[in-house]
């Protein structure tokens, strides 16, 4: 998901760069949109990262105790 989020975003703030120099009139509205974008891959990439970590720590869970955790216990309802 992280991944997906990384690329609609760094898209998107392509996309607006080039309507920048394409519409000069609302240069403001699209250096704003463009920056939310940004932000929006930053977030993607954040998220992949931390998806990529914990991937990795229950691969080596699983190395060390042979077993997969079923079921994370987290939530009102774990």
């Amino acid at each position: 998901m992280g991944e997906l989020g990384a690329l609609a975003g760094g898209a998107v703030a392509l996309w607006e760069r080039h309507e920048e120099k394409e519409d000069p009139e609302h240069y403001g509205r699209h250096k704003t949109e463009e920056t939310i974008a940004e932000a929006a891959l930053v977030g993607g990439l954040g998220t992949a990262l931390y998806e990529h970590h914990e991937k990795n720590d229950d691969e080596e869970r699983v190395e060390k105790y042979g077993k997969r955790d079923e079921e994370k216990k987290h939530g009102w309802f774990g």
